[in-house]
């Protein structure tokens, strides 16, 4: 605890006694990880929730994948977190963005093959969430690609 003279002279600008903060949260250590999984074939034209948590706690990244036999490529991919969307892009949007860097966004492409209409991308790390976070695919071109997540994740 700090100790020492009291500022008779008030030159110090910090009052601890008097501070006031509306909140303080203190997390100094997240619980083990998590893995919270999807694979199967998405309905068409349609949003699947492919993964959703409730509680508090951090996202320590993941991954997506998607396989057709047609293009995908407007598809959407959206994560929310506490009810709010933090990303929210299409195949097509990462590629022509050039949205490859882990760390640069919430969403980094990893594979955009328009030949063998294979998709894949990284979700980024150190989200932290309140209430809830949703992972979500968003099929738009009529068709039923198969999709393959996962969202690791810690829960205080």
């Amino acid at each position: 605890m700090a100790h020492g003279a009291p500022d008779w002279w008030n030159r110090s600008y910090v009052d601890i006694m008097s501070q006031t903060l509306a909140e303080i949260i203190n997390r100094p250590k997240y619980g083990g990880g998590i893995r919270g999984l999807y694979h199967d074939n998405v309905s068409a034209n349609t949003t699947t929730t492919l993964v959703e948590v409730t509680g508090k706690g951090m996202i320590y990244g993941g991954r997506l994948r998607a396989a057709g036999s047609a293009s995908q490529r407007l598809d959407e991919i959206t994560l929310k977190v506490d009810g709010q969307t933090l990303e929210s892009l299409t195949w097509d949007l990462l590629y022509v963005r050039g949205y490859i860097m882990p760390g640069g966004m919430v969403f980094y492409l990893t594979v955009y093959d328009e030949v063998d209409y294979i998709y894949s991308l990284g979700i980024g790390y150190g989200f932290t969430f309140e209430n809830s976070v949703k992972l979500q695919y968003t099929e738009k071109h009529g068709n039923t690609p198969h999709v393959s997540a996962c969202l690791l994740y810690a829960l205080v």
